[in-house]
């Protein structure tokens, strides 16, 4: 859903087109393997928005190490030549995920064993939405990044491990020092992933907004693979705005 905002507004603005990113997102898990990547448009609440689709013919179950996931990581940043500020993005976000996952393991982060994470969709996560930023001048250093407390669903979840209460306990780690919230919806609505991907980028949280004015410039949103048949917007809006204190 963060990847599908960022792409919504990246094409919406010309940054990048939609064959151009698709051959991006699909030499980001080059290591792992062909990937296929579709870009889809629907109406989400009668709200226009982006998804990201990734189908591999890997097989979900295979368990990947820490440091094989790195190693991953650099081959995919390299066969898309992201450049600096991307780059040590995307490994930050991926350490923030094999940090959060080694503590609850009790392992290290390299001889770490990923289960969810450890796919080829994660990899065009976060190389796809390090491209983006980077595109959308996100990375510079005059820009800023605010957000909202991070809703994270509620009730109790289905893991490799067993069921687990949400947040789950990966994520759960990651969301220190971060506002969070719980609901809307039963369900999970944060993923490590997800969170990993916002938490690298150090924004503000805001909670009142009456002391910031804000000008919107072009605004992006991005859906995922659940629906709740109209009881929520279930997005990630991203706008990209002026905001004077």
């Amino acid at each position: 859903m963060f990847l599908g905002s960022l792409t919504d507004l990246a094409i919406s603005t010309g940054r990048t087109d939609k064959k151009e990113l698709v051959e991006v997102l699909e030499k980001s898990a080059v290591g792992m393997g062909k990937v296929r990547v579709d870009i889809l448009r629907e109406k989400v609440s009668g709200i226009g928005a982006t998804g990201i689709m990734v189908t591999s013919k890997r097989k979900r179950g295979h368990h990947v190490k820490g440091r094989e996931m790195k190693k991953y990581l650099e081959e995919g940043c390299t066969a898309v030549e992201l450049g600096g500020a991307s780059r040590k993005y995307a490994h930050k976000v991926l350490e923030h995920v094999l940090r959060a996952e080694s503590k609850i393991h009790a392992s290290t982060p390299e001889e770490l064993h990923l289960h969810e994470t450890g796919a080829p969709d994660t990899l065009v996560e976060i190389i796809g939405s390090g491209f983006l930023l980077e595109r959308l001048d996100g990375l510079s250093d005059d820009f800023r990044f605010f957000s909202t407390p991070i809703s994270v669903g509620m009730g109790s979840i289905e893991i490799s491990h067993g069921v687990v209460p949400i947040p789950a306990p990966a994520t759960m780690e990651i969301l220190k020092d971060m506002p969070f919230k719980f609901g809307p919806l039963r369900g999970e609505l944060a993923t490590p992933t997800g969170v990993s991907l916002l938490k690298a980028l150090a924004p503000e949280f805001v909670t009142n907004f009456s002391g910031l004015r804000i000008t919107p410039m072009e605004i992006g949103y991005g859906f995922g693979k659940r629906k709740y048949d109209g009881r929520l917007l279930n997005v990630v809006r991203a706008i990209s705005c002026t905001v004077s204190e």
